[in-house]
């Protein structure tokens, strides 16, 4: 009997030994990828890929031009910036240079200093005399006149070269954050 239980567990080891060696053993289901549906579609994606690379081509040129454009601005802007805030310069100079007579003619009416034909014929004591105040009242005039329409323009040319100066820092800002 313990023969004969010894061949039957001998037996069941041996099948089961067996079994898990079969079933190690045997290749999963692997499959093959599919072929593919034509033999068009490779050529057809390298034509899409091709098409893709020329885009992207024409893209980077496109931007490496703008680039060139924005950083040309750039000088531009920063060469005018250069010139406007030399022109501010030379133009607040001709205003300092002529504020001192506006500012004597100004001091002189507040004074009471009467520069009129009017005063002229009131302290003449003849005509000769008035004619020659008129004619030097003339030309105080004139020149006064002149002194601040001078002043005037300087005032101006400054404002001017300002607003470009200003201008051309906020070209070239605008530039340099395009060129960045």
């Amino acid at each position: 009997m313990v023969n004969h239980r010894l061949k039957r567990v001998m037996h069941g080891a041996v099948v089961v030994t067996a079994a898990t060696a079969v079933a190690s053993l045997s290749p999963g289901s692997a499959t093959a990828d599919p072929p593919p549906a034509s033999a068009a579609d490779p050529q057809q994606r390298f034509q899409e890929l091709s098409s893709q690379a020329d885009q992207i081509g024409q893209q980077y040129l496109a931007a490496k031009d703008a680039l060139a454009a924005r950083r040309d601005d750039l000088a531009r802007a920063t060469a005018d910036i250069q010139k406007d805030d030399q022109d501010l310069r030379a133009a607040q100079a001709d205003e300092e240079k002529f504020r001192g007579q506006v500012d004597q003619l100004a001091a002189a009416s507040y004074g009471g200093a009467q520069f009129t034909q009017l005063s002229a014929l009131l302290t003449g004591e003849s005509a000769k005399d008035f004619l020659d105040q008129s004619t030097a009242l003339q030309m105080v005039a004139s020149r006064n006149l002149a002194v601040l329409n001078t002043y005037d323009a300087a005032v101006s040319k400054a404002a001017d070269a300002k607003a470009k100066a200003t201008d051309a820092q906020k070209r070239a800002s605008d530039a340099a954050d395009a060129a960045a």
